[in-house]
């Protein structure tokens, strides 16, 4: 009987460990999601893809986009944390998750992003917006040039995305960019904490992501919940060198949806690595010839970093560098001249990274030309002189 139990519990075991548990959980989780994708967040790498396309009601995970474009405006300084923003009443009104501003209240820009990361609190969004770019209709137009730049087919008409629709490789690509914001990261990995309001009352806040509080290395993103959409989620995590995002859309009670994502987590930090393939700014290719530059050469390097998740017991893609043809001067320091493949051992391109020029290269003046020569020409006088030394030493 021990040997039985043990046996069931190493086949679990291999199981967990492999990478075909991906399909094996694809399967059982087709059943109750309506879409997911899960995939690491630098290459964009997935090793689950279910229904990831179709466009589908998300419940407030369509308030993703005009957070990016709020978190931007920040970045960018339209916004600052410190500065007092006064509350419209069309954000008072705004319905579903709520900091419970009320209008004309004014208050920090620091408690509305907080607010508005921590439980994607609708009126803490669009006072921002109005803020950050002076009216609902340019919000919205923020909104829809970001949707635009991911390259999500997607045009709102709510600049809270009220009744959009959205797929699980969108709400992907967004999260994939919030991520990257310092501002969104401030409050992200946030559980509980609370805001004060003009009137010396306070909002408790509390991130309604479980996995922020219980999962290791969870810092966000957000979830969402209607009677259409279902149970809904973007988990974003972070651990052994690894930065995974998982979104689910449509499991059935909100139990439900922390224990899917907590499955599909574990099993892709205990089945995938992340290995690093390509470090942003290391040179890939020397001596570059470049056309109508007078004899000066060129040196590329990789545009961004690289990691790809692998299998543990996967071989690493093979790189290949191609250079585009025909270089010919003037060529500024960053452009393109080049790509660096990586090659699966299936021959077929796992992940590309671009080569860029790493400095200037001009367009070649007569005096340039009198110049190289002159210089080719003593370089070979005196290639010439060595060698006849060499000859009759």
């Amino acid at each position: 009987m021990k040997k039985a139990v043990a046996l069931i519990i190493i086949a679990a075991l291999c199981f967990l460990l492999t990478p075909c548990t991906f399909a094996e959980i694809a399967e059982e989780y087709q059943k109750e999601l309506k879409a997911a994708f899960l995939a690491e967040s630098s290459s964009m790498a997935a090793v689950l893809e279910w229904n990831p396309d179709e466009k589908l009601n998300v419940a407030g995970l369509s308030r993703l986009p005009s957070l990016l474009a709020v978190c931007r405006a920040f970045s960018e300084g339209k916004l600052s944390l410190e500065q007092s923003v006064t509350v419209s009443r069309a954000a008072s009104e705004v319905s579903g998750p709520t900091a419970f501003v009320q209008a004309n209240e004014r208050i920090s820009a620091e408690s509305l992003l907080k607010s508005a990361v921590m439980i994607s609190a609708g009126d803490a969004l669009y006072a921002l917006g109005e803020a950050a770019f002076g009216s609902e209709e340019a919000f919205l137009a923020a909104v829809n040039s970001e949707l635009k730049t991911l390259g999500i087919d997607a045009e709102y008409t709510s600049c809270v995305g009220e009744n959009a629709q959205l797929s699980a490789r969108d709400l992907f690509l967004t999260a994939r960019e919030l991520v990257k914001n310092e501002y969104f990261r401030k409050f992200s990995n946030l559980y509980m904490d609370e805001i004060s309001h003009e009137n010396a009352s306070s909002t408790e806040l509390v991130n309604p992501n479980k996995l922020v509080k219980n999962y290791a290395g969870c810092f966000g993103t957000a979830t969402g919940s209607s009677s259409d959409a279902g149970y809904c989620g973007v988990f974003t995590v972070e651990k052994n060198g690894m930065k995974l995002i998982l979104v689910t859309v449509g499991s059935e009670n909100s139990s439900k949806r922390f224990e899917t994502a907590t499955k599909l987590l574990d099993a892709a930090f205990a089945g995938y690595s992340s290995v690093r393939l390509i470090g942003e700014g290391e040179i890939v290719a020397e001596d570059i010839k470049v056309a109508n530059s007078a004899g000066k050469k060129l040196s590329g390097a990789a545009a961004r970093e690289l990691s790809v998740l692998l299998s543990k017991d996967g071989i690493a893609p093979s790189k290949q560098i191609e250079l585009t043809e025909g270089l010919s001067a003037p060529i500024k320091k960053g452009d393109k001249i080049g790509v660096v493949n990586f090659v699966g051992q299936d021959g077929k391109t796992a992940a590309s990274v671009d080569i860029v020029a790493t400095d200037d290269v001009a367009e070649a003046t007569l005096f340039d030309y009198i110049l190289f020569i002159a210089r080719t020409w003593v370089e070979l006088v005196w290639k010439t002189g060595q060698t006849a030394a060499q000859q009759h030493g």
